[in-house]
Parts: structure tokens; sequence; C-alpha cells
């Protein structure tokens, strides 16, 4: 899939319209600074839209659960990203995943493994979250994996693909609806929308 160069598109043609229509069909991502122009997207996104909430490095996971409730409060989708080399512990993973369900209602997550140098904790990899089992022991019955059709400047072509399949199997063993989450574009630099493709005959 192309990305598209919406930068390099005079302002003329970038209207209200075309970012709503965008919208309407792309997946949303949000910091959780954006959570105070919520109100104002039910005037442009569905009443249940995905809508994922980054995790940044400085920000704790209770600042992302408040946003998740938010998220939920305006009638959308919740999507928490879950860098998994930011969580200290096991016990950390579990409260978070038990508050997101709970007084979030979050159904799904992104798991990414973050690009840290080091684990802060137990977990280096996606695919150890995904062997600890600790999704469906809380309910989670989807999972988005990050997906790099272009490649990563840090891991090589084979070893991006390899560890695809691997999360993607363990995923479906565990009996998770997957979504491999790809391409990603700016307005306005608040707000990232990105385009999920399936992993079966959409994926990118």
């Amino acid at each position: 899939m192309t990305q598209p160069k919406v930068e390099s598109m005079p302002p003329s043609v970038v209207d209200p319209a075309s970012i709503a229509r965008m919208a309407r069909e792309c997946s949303i991502e949000m910091n959780v600074q954006d959570a105070r122009h919520l109100h104002r997207a039910r005037a442009l996104l569905p009443p249940g839209k995905k809508v994922y909430v980054s995790h940044l490095p400085k920000q704790t996971w209770q600042q992302t659960l408040a946003t998740c409730r938010d998220v939920r409060e305006a009638g959308f989708d919740p999507v928490p990203h879950v860098p998994v080399r930011l969580l200290d512990s096991e016990r950390t993973l579990d409260e978070f995943l038990h508050e997101a369900t709970r007084r979030a209602e979050v159904a799904e997550i992104l798991l990414i493994s973050g690009d840290y140098p080091h684990a802060s904790g137990p977990y280096s990899t996606v695919a150890e979250v995904l062997r600890a089992g600790k999704l469906s022991e809380h309910g989670l019955r989807r999972i988005s994996l990050a997906g790099h059709p272009e490649g990563h400047p840090q891991v090589s072509l084979v070893e991006i693909r390899r560890a695809e399949r691997e999360k993607a199997e363990l995923a479906q063993a565990a009996g998770l609806q997957v979504t491999l989450l790809t391409q990603f574009f700016f307005f306005r630099s608040t707000a990232i929308s990105r385009v999920g493709r399936g992993l079966t005959r959409r994926r990118c």
C-alpha cells in the first residue's frame, strides 16, 4: 500500500469533508493530551469508532487508562498501546489489563515491543507476553500487532516477517482475533490516522 502524501497537498484540497471521510474509513490514534478534543470528534467519527491511545515514554499507565475511560465515555472503542518493554513486572501487566477491561471496557490492545534498547522488566518481545496467556485471562478476545510492510531501520526484513508469523500464530492459538496495524499519516500534528488491516486476506 502506498502511503498518502497528505503533507504535499495544497491546503485547499484537504478540506474538512475529506478528512471526515478518511477518518470514517481508518482507525484513529490519539495522545493522552488530546482527550479534551474527544467531544468535538463526535461530529466527525461514528459511534464505536476504534481509537488507539498511545503510550509515550514518560507517560504513566494510569494516564493511559484514564484516557481510555474518556474514549469509552465519548462513545468510541479504546485500544491502548502496550509497549511491553516498559512493563516493569508481571504484576504491572496484570493490573493494567484488569483496570483496562473492568474500568474502561477495553476489548482490544495494541501490543508492541517499543523502540527501547532494554526492557524495564520481564518482557522484551510481544511473543513473550502472548506466551504468558494474560490477555485471555482478563477476557480480551482481540489484539492488534504492528505490521511493517516497509521494513524497519533497525531490524532485518527476515526477522520482521519471522516475528510477525510467530506473534500471529501465538495469538490465534490463544483464540485472539488478530489485526496487523500498518501505515499512518498526520493531520495538523494533533491526530494520527492509522489504517488497520486484518490478518486474513486483508493484510498489507
